[in-house]
């Protein structure tokens, strides 16, 4: 059994070695590839030194109390030795993770806040919402600070666009008013005029760069939204728009725009890649939508 016993503590010893030769590797690797698999080797030489432990805890319990006692000393000071290694090894892992949390926090004070809001109340046909903010995220997450707002209520609009350089609603729309949802208990259609929307943008007491009004019929909304300065630049829409349509504009023109356009070259850039894609999104009657109709610039 003292045999035994010994050949396990052998074996989690060679495994501890393991443990720190991965860790120093891991310190000077630049492959983020190789990086991600010494890792998971890492990880799963851990979870083989903790069974082994769990192992070994069980022998013991069966050993002789003099046995346990003679074959102390010599391993506890073997393991001693090998754990003042790794938790060096973490050391230098902790001081350099934190110097690269900290030259993070130094490149993202220079990015801009962009806010993503959608409001889907009950009895509404898709838009195709989380789609479109998943494209977003994928394109600007590099460049700004993205906020998710999925479920917006109507008169949140203020609070969820706080500090905010960037605005991209989408929800449906109808007669110049764009459709949220009321409250948490109630969830029916709450219309928000364009009156509203700028009494909830005042709150932030900054102005915008852009909005996007992705939803139907909402030119006119992004007009007063210039118009008031609250805005920059707004983006809206001619006419009723189809969800494919949205989603289309979406990724094409944030595409345009983080490949370091102005907004106004931005727009022009989509709307002429959209209309000469001979498979872009078409109406029920089987016309083509012609982007530089549907969508509208206001600056």
């Amino acid at each position: 059994m003292l045999k035994f016993l010994n050949s396990l503590k052998d074996n989690r010893s060679d495994l501890y070695e393991m443990l720190s030769e991965y860790q120093n590797i891991l310190k000077t690797e630049a492959n983020p590839r190789d990086k991600m698999r010494l890792k998971q080797e890492i990880n799963q030489v851990k979870l083989q030194i903790k069974e082994k432990d769990e192992e070994i805890a069980q022998v013991e319990k069966e050993l002789p109390a003099s046995n346990k006692e003679n074959n102390s000393t010599h391993y506890l000071r073997v393991e001693y030795q090998q754990l003042t290694d790794i938790i060096d090894v973490d050391f230098d892992a902790k001081k350099e993770l934190k110097e690269v949390n900290k030259q993070i926090s130094e490149l993202e004070v220079d990015k801009q806040n962009f806010v993503f809001l959608t409001a889907d109340p009950k009895n509404t046909n898709p838009i195709k919402a989380l789609e479109q903010k998943q494209i977003i995220e994928d394109i600007v997450k590099d460049k700004f600070l993205f906020k998710d707002n999925t479920k917006t209520f109507y008169n949140k609009i203020g609070e969820k666009t706080k500090d905010s350089s960037y605005i991209h609603i989408t929800t449906h729309g109808k007669n110049d008013k764009l459709i949220f949802a009321h409250n948490v208990r109630d969830n029916q259609e709450a219309p928000v005029t364009a009156d509203y929307l700028c009494f909830q943008l005042k709150k932030n007491k900054d102005k915008k760069k852009l909005v996007v009004l992705m939803a139907c019929q909402s030119v006119n909304i992004a007009i007063q939204l210039v118009s008031e300065s609250l805005t920059e630049f707004a983006i809206g829409t001619n006419s009723d728009i189809s969800a494919t349509a949205a989603v289309e504009f979406t990724k094409q023109f944030y595409t345009e725009l983080l490949a370091d356009s102005d907004i106004e070259s931005a727009f022009e850039n989509c709307c002429f890649e959209l209309n000469n894609n001979p498979y872009r999104a078409m109406r029920d009657d089987g016309s083509k939508y012609n982007y530089s109709k549907e969508f509208q610039l206001i600056s």
